[in-house]
């Protein structure tokens, strides 16, 4: 038996503009309005922040031990080995890959493993640096079994 469940949630970022082409660069130089808006929003906050805040707020709620840290495919943290309670390793990989957390992302991916009264939890925090306006921005997704239930 599994369990699933998804959080997602709409954030209000800065509107996102396009750099002007020549013929805008023209048509504003006679006088004409141009547009530069292109309906996305992006997140004003860096890919270092945002881990930080999201490994403290996990770590607030009770889980202690991380999987995994992706930001745009580029791993940051894996525990390969399956260690327990190891939060500040990936505190340590955050701060030791502060340089490439500090660069434009698209996605970053985060995933906490949990067990409890019977249950082992994955949860799997992923937010996207730009989307649509309306669309969804970030996504806690949530999985788990039941223990005794497990092959």
């Amino acid at each position: 038996m599994r369990l699933t469940a998804q959080v997602r949630v709409a954030l209000s970022g800065q509107e996102k503009f396009r750099k002007p082409s020549f013929w805008d660069k023209a048509k504003s130089f006679l006088g004409s309005d141009v547009d530069l808006r292109t309906g996305e929003l992006q997140l004003t906050t860096s890919a270092l922040a945002l881990a930080e805040d999201l490994q403290k707020a996990l770590t607030g709620a009770g889980l202690t031990n991380a999987v995994s840290l992706l930001v745009d495919r580029d791993p940051i943290y894996v525990d390969d080995e399956g260690k327990t309670d190891d939060a500040q390793l990936l505190q340590a990989a955050i701060r030791r890959h502060a340089a490439r957390l500090q660069q434009p992302f698209a996605e970053l991916r985060m995933v906490f493993e949990h067990k409890v009264h019977g249950l082992h939890i994955l949860l799997e925090g992923m937010v996207r640096s730009s989307w649509q306006q309306g669309e969804v921005a970030v996504v806690l997704a949530m999985g788990a079994r039941i223990l005794e239930l497990e092959p």
